[in-house]
């Protein structure tokens, strides 16, 4: 059964470079266990593209959240998103989660916001800078308050970045160690397996072994009428002496 839901980003991603290969449609679904239905459009819109970064720049141009990036930034700006936001999604082998992705954008957005302060103040401390040669040194002190609100807001802003970036280095590293993990018990799973295994197959062999005892106790101990005319059981269960076939003809 082919799994169900839209494509991953690192899914997508793969699409791109199996169609690259001259994989078929057909291969591709097959490949990542998905239907063709879905991996078609997909092949159809890569194929117009070159690189993997080029396929992480078409996805976020498509998401909704893209439109108010294009409203908030400049196209230099926005240049310097996409630059970002392609490093990130990289360092996370391409998919990130919805949790994810949502830090991502806020990163990006308090670095953005982080640059404006800082232009700000450069044209604060230039404007300053000729008050103070023109010896204009009251105004120069107003505008040394503002450069201190711009240090001020630069500081909280830079903190929200840290915080966010940290987190999402927190993510990474946490997913590379629940691979690692996962590998780690993968090889525990199946060694423990192949212990259950062992001792299944031993258990077994104990098992057939004791049959096979108790049916030729079962068979030995049946009466048997031996040269002499004596009958009796090939293996005495007790201490009683042999007894003729006339006389175990006679006891019954």
């Amino acid at each position: 059964m082919v799994k169900k839901g839209k494509l991953t980003n690192s899914e997508k991603i793969k699409v791109n470079e199996l169609s690259k290969d001259g994989l078929t449609i057909e291969e591709i679904a097959k490949h990542l266990d998905r239907s063709e239905t879905v991996i078609e459009p997909y092949v159809e819109t890569f194929s117009k593209l070159g690189t993997r970064e080029e396929v992480i720049i078409t996805e976020l141009k498509r998401k909704s959240w893209w439109k108010q990036v294009v409203r908030q930034f400049n196209k230099e700006e926005q240049s310097f998103f996409i630059e970002r936001y392609v490093e990130l999604v990289m360092q996370f082998g391409g998919d990130l989660l919805a949790t994810e992705e949502d830090q991502v954008q806020r990163y990006l957005t308090y670095q953005l916001m982080g640059h404006r302060i800082l232009a700000s103040r450069k044209r604060i401390a230039e404007e300053q800078d000729e008050l103070i040669e023109g010896g204009n040194l009251e105004e120069a002190r107003d505008l040394q308050r503002d450069i201190e609100r711009h240090d001020k807001q630069y500081t909280e802003n830079s903190k929200q970045a840290e915080s966010i970036l940290t987190g999402l280095k927190a993510r990474r590293e946490q997913r590379i160690t629940n691979v690692a993990s996962s590998a780690e018990n993968w090889v525990v799973l199946m060694r423990n397996l192949q212990n259950e295994k062992e001792k299944e197959n031993v258990g077994r062999e104990v098992d057939a072994h004791r049959l096979a005892k108790d049916m030729a106790l079962h068979q030995y101990r049946q009466p048997h009428e031996f040269a002499d005319g004596k009958v009796d059981s090939p293996i005495l269960i007790n201490q009683d002496p042999l007894i003729t076939k006339k006389e175990l003809n006679d006891g019954e």
